[in-house]
């Protein structure tokens, strides 16, 4: 845990995404571009408050070798929450550029988190 992290928060480590289901969803919705492919495993971070996930986007959004390039905001007020059963949650799309992801060639690669 980061200082000034909530007593509750907490990451919570999920399995990849079968292979099965990762060329189910590039046919059927990406037409096999696999570029699109971003949530091939499902991590979060769960906060027990907005300030802590405030404190977590401003830390990534000061991060030199991470670019945020999507949010997908389920809290903005107006996000229809009974599309979802109530649910709500904020998905990130980041690129990192790191010395450890150019030797492994995925620098260019966009991720969910």
């Amino acid at each position: 845990r980061e200082h000034g992290a909530g007593a509750e928060d907490e990451v919570r480590w999920a399995k990849a995404k079968s292979a099965d289901r990762a060329v189910e969803k590039l046919t059927r919705v990406y037409h096999w571009d696999a570029s699109r492919l971003l949530d091939l495993a499902r991590h979060a971070i769960v906060f027990s408050t907005l300030d802590d996930m405030l404190c977590c986007l401003h830390a990534i959004a000061a991060d030199d070798e991470t670019t945020v390039v999507r949010v997908k905001n389920k809290m903005a007020i107006d996000f229809k929450a009974a599309s979802s059963a109530g649910y709500r949650d904020l998905a990130l799309n980041v690129r990192v550029d790191s010395e450890q992801t150019r030797l492994l060639g995925l620098e260019g690669h966009v991720c969910e988190a």
